[in-house]
């Protein structure tokens, strides 16, 4: 809804569209799943964001805007970003993703 308010003069239909074509949120999982061999549940606070492989963000900051105090860092060298997606997200990316967290039509 914040994005409808934001970009008004774009159609409902453009928008959802371009969401689902450039947008993917998962939660982190273990090998696809959301507990471990012993039941246990997985959780994790921070939230990981890449744009175009160049930028990133790691915190705790969420997609909406609240009153709440966030920290994180943007790290805004493609060099360091690579390695960052190469150590830490593409590994975690591949044992989280399902496609099956968020509708967008919800």
């Amino acid at each position: 809804k914040g994005i409808q308010k934001q970009h008004r003069k774009i159609d409902d239909a453009r928008l959802r569209a371009m969401i689902v074509d450039n947008l993917r949120i998962c939660f982190i999982r273990h090998d696809k799943s959301a507990s471990y061999e012993n039941g246990k549940t997985i959780g994790l606070h921070s939230k990981h964001f890449i744009v175009d492989d160049k930028c990133c963000y790691i915190g705790s900051q969420n997609l909406y805007m609240c009153d709440l105090a966030e920290w994180g860092i943007v790290v805004d060298s493609e060099e360091e970003v690579k390695k960052i997606m190469n150590d830490y997200f593409i590994p975690l990316w591949e044992n989280s993703y399902t496609g099956e967290d968020v509708d967008v039509d919800q």
